[in-house]
């Protein structure tokens, strides 16, 4: 078990400092456009951002996505942080706060699909052992999940973010035949959709393997996965709703 652990932990670490080496290699098309988008929100805010005067592309994604790119340029413009620490404890090293200051606002948004790709290969190594039960065949799956040269470039070089989403789509679909987590899967479905709304393809077979594996508890649990579903919904919209009380005057203006 801990051989197993060392070598799935060893090929994603490989992994993700490809994707680190490669992040700044492009800094053009969808990427500088969730750098604007990123830049906007952490400037002029959350709120009503749906509806800002964007200078070349007004926002496309979903909520949840919208706040992870706040999220980037939030921990970016914080990034004095490193350096504090590196006055106390020496690290990180003053090299990396260097690279970090040039080239960590691309990686930080790109992070997201980096961690989707991290979720994916974590996925694809429990679905491999369950079906053959062979640990050489899971690990292996982590490998071609990780080093795979079409994920490398769709993650850390263009900058896409589709794979968290169906990250967590898989997530969902492999939980909904979980005896005691099934109730997390319409959650987790939701957040897939609150990221990438394209994982809706992936609604038929998830309704095919729910009545394949029926059971009234199952069905329970959907019906609570489903409440938990609908109030993360609503909170990943709540942050981008103008929430301020009505001015009076203007009521009274529009009134008169």
């Amino acid at each position: 078990m801990a051989k197993n652990i060392f070598q799935i932990t060893l090929i994603i670490f490989l992994g993700v400092l490809i994707r680190i080496l490669i992040t700044p290699l492009n800094q053009t098309g969808d990427i500088a456009v969730h750098q604007e988008w990123s830049r906007g929100l952490y400037q002029n805010g959350l709120v009503n951002s749906y509806f800002y005067t964007w200078p070349t592309s007004v926002p496309t994604q979903p909520p949840l996505m919208m706040l992870g790119f706040w999220l980037s340029q939030h921990i970016y413009k914080n990034q004095y942080v490193l350096s504090e620490l590196h006055n106390q404890i020496r690290l990180p090293p003053a090299s990396i706060i260097i690279w970090f200051d040039k080239n960590g606002e691309f990686l930080l948004l790109k992070t997201w699909a980096i961690i989707g790709d991290i979720i994916s290969a974590l996925i694809a190594y429990f679905v491999i052992k369950k079906i053959t039960t062979k640990n050489k065949l899971a690990i292996l799956g982590v490998a071609l999940i990780m080093l795979n040269p079409v994920s490398i470039y769709e993650s850390a070089f263009w900058g896409q973010n589709d794979i968290i989403g169906s990250a967590f789509a898989y997530l969902s679909l492999f939980l909904l035949t979980s005896t005691n987590m099934s109730f997390l899967s319409l959650p987790l479905f939701v957040i897939a959709i609150s990221i990438k709304p394209t994982v809706v393809i992936l609604i038929p077979i998830y309704i095919l393997i729910f009545i394949k594996i029926f059971k009234f508890k199952l069905l329970f649990n959907q019906f609570i996965g489903l409440i938990l579903g609908i109030f993360l919904l609503i909170l990943t919209f709540v942050p981008f709703l103008n929430q301020s009380p009505p001015n009076i005057n203007e009521i009274s203006t529009i009134i008169n």
